[in-house]
């Protein structure tokens, strides 16, 4: 593995040719790379010469100091800092930014005046009338299939398998026992005698209303766990919610092996190859990664409630990745668990209950806005936890809609935000090779064009110092956001905050187990000091600037890119 002292001829040209073995990656990663390769011109503008020297962070940030491989899940070299090991010194490398603020920007916020739903907008409105634009544009491939669905879920047992669609008995929904045998042996099937399977109701998002012409409401489905309190430190419990959504290659109920790898080594082609999933024994792989995040949350005394977004496995939808009505998702589900309106559950004594039946079964017997309540989510969870928490405490906005309107906060009881794998930051938060004009054209596209929000304008970003409490973590390699980008967001961030990163890839449960699991720990700690009121998290890393944060991450690699593979 190639670690060496940064040199600019390093990185010249090849450092952003990703290997198109990602084609084989799941969904979420083919269609993010497809837009990373947008175009020759794009290579052409970082492979940069003598006289066009690169950028690799932004003026006042540490310079880099090396040059490290990765392999999984970006397969190319990237600039890093050294850092001091226990085995000795290693280059431990990040992405970075693919657009920084132009010297001469004379405004006050580049990244949050910029990006916003507006400017967007009117960028592609403006590229509508101009003909080289227009060309470029339809060079420009989409991010996102609309309508399109992600369902793994029975690909490889049929048990567990329903039409999402249709109406569905909620004993065939697998639920954590059916993870617990010999063959799986995941801690969530200790969780089963206080677990509940959901279904509640919600409205048609945009594209489905206004494009297919579909007004019956969509079903959701997932597990609500219930909890026996957070520990206090005097001796007493505090009964609080932690709202979770899974990201775009991760179901609620979907089956990983217990061997499963996320890749291959060819010999022949001395390299490292991303496996196809669903395969004979596998599902979608990270679904016992982020079944074990739900266990140790519920461990730690936290109710739980999980479901999956529209379009993904057990839950209704045609349309998968409209982020901002599955943020409104997030919040929704806390008024039908009040209310039992649209709302049937199976009880862990197996009943089925419906409506009325429900007032007050679940939330520890709270009302929706009374209850403490963490919101979070992985990669596309991100997202939407980034909407449902611009929505609560600053503004509910249809950008998905040809005429915007918006409503106030909702002021739910949300004590903070899980931003795992984020991608949080949005469309000027990209890493190279990203083309951000690219990016920009085709997110504002999705907006106009089809009625669909994926990744978020600027909005959530600007307005994130009016967050109680949020939590980072992530892979210092990542496709999805630069990692200056997301310290930018922790920097924004004025209440009780932690950002945590590991060596591995985009999500933190590709990272590799012991990656995996100490983001779970961390995450835990700080949802327990976050519905506490706690002023600080019990062990945290003290980070200033972006090489603290990359010195902050344990000496443990994702595996493939161990610097003595």
């Amino acid at each position: 593995m190639k670690r060496q002292a940064f040199r600019e001829a390093d990185l010249a040209g090849g450092i952003l040719l990703l290997n198109f073995q990602h084609k084989t990656m799941h969904p979420a990663r083919n269609v993010t790379i497809a837009l990373s390769l947008f175009v020759s011109a794009v290579i052409a503008q970082f492979a940069h010469t003598a006289e066009t020297k690169p950028t690799y962070v932004s003026p006042g940030a540490p310079p880099v100091e090396c040059v490290a491989r990765v392999n999984y899940d970006l397969f190319m070299d990237l600039p890093g800092y050294f850092v001091q090991d226990p085995a000795g010194k290693v280059c431990v490398p990040f992405t970075y930014r693919a657009r920084f603020a132009p010297p001469d920007y004379r405004g006050v916020d580049y990244f949050a005046a910029e990006f916003t739903d507006a400017k967007i907008k009117a960028k592609y409105r403006a590229c509508k009338k101009d003909r080289a634009c227009i060309e470029k544009l339809a060079s420009i491939p989409p991010l996102n299939k609309v309508p399109g669905e992600f369902r793994a879920t029975g690909a490889v047992d049929p048990a567990g398998k329903i039409d999402p669609h249709g109406v569905v008995d909620l004993k065939h929904i697998r639920r954590p026992r059916y993870f617990g045998t010999a063959k799986y042996r995941e801690p969530i099937a200790e969780t089963e005698a206080r677990t509940w399977t959901i279904e509640f109701r919600v409205p048609r998002e945009a594209y489905e209303r206004l494009h297919m012409k579909r007004t019956d409401p969509v079903a959701l489905r997932g597990w609500y766990l219930e909890g026996m309190g957070v520990p206090d430190e005097k001796g007493g419990r505090m009964r609080a919610l932690a709202v979770l959504m899974g990201g775009r290659s991760v179901e609620t109920t979907a089956i990983q092996a217990a061997n499963a790898r996320p890749y291959d080594y060819d010999p022949a082609k001395a390299a490292y190859v991303a496996r196809t999933f669903p395969d004979a024994a596998t599902e979608q792989f990270g679904a016992r990664g982020w079944r074990n995040h739900i266990y140790e949350l519920n461990r730690a005394g936290f109710d739980v409630l999980t479901f999956d977004k529209r379009g993904h496995g057990i839950s209704g939808g045609y349309n998968a990745v409209n982020t901002l009505e599955q943020g409104r998702d997030m919040w929704r589900a806390l008024d039908a668990l009040e209310s039992g309106e649209g709302l049937r559950a199976l009880s862990p004594s197996g009943h089925v209950l419906e409506g009325a039946a429900l007032r007050g079964r679940l939330l520890a017997g709270m009302k929706a806005k009374q209850i403490p309540v963490i919101f979070g989510g992985s990669s596309q969870g991100s997202i939407t936890t980034a909407w449902a928490m611009h929505q609560n405490f600053a503004e509910d906005c249809s950008y998905d809609l040809p005429k915007v309107h918006c409503l106030p906060p909702h002021r739910y009881n949300v004590k903070a935000a899980l931003l795992l794998a984020t991608v949080g930051g949005g469309v000027g938060a990209r890493p190279a090779p990203v083309d951000i004009d690219a990016g920009v054209l085709d997110e504002a596209r999705a907006r106009i064009e089809k009625k669909v929000v994926m990744l978020p304008s600027s909005e959530p970003m600007a307005h994130i110092d009016e967050w109680p409490a949020v939590f980072f973590a992530r892979g210092l390699w990542d496709f999805a956001e630069s990692l200056e980008a997301t310290f930018d967001s922790y920097r924004r961030a004025k209440g009780l905050k932690e950002i945590v990163v590991v060596r591995g890839p985009h999500a933190e449960v590709d990272s590799g187990v012991e990656n995996s699991e100490y983001v779970t720990a961390r995450m835990v700690s700080f949802s327990t000091a976050a519905v506490l009121g706690k002023r600080e998290v019990a062990g945290a890393a003290s980070v200033e600037d972006l090489k603290d944060l990359v010195r902050s991450s344990p000496a443990q690699w994702e595996p493939s890119s161990r610097p003595d593979e």
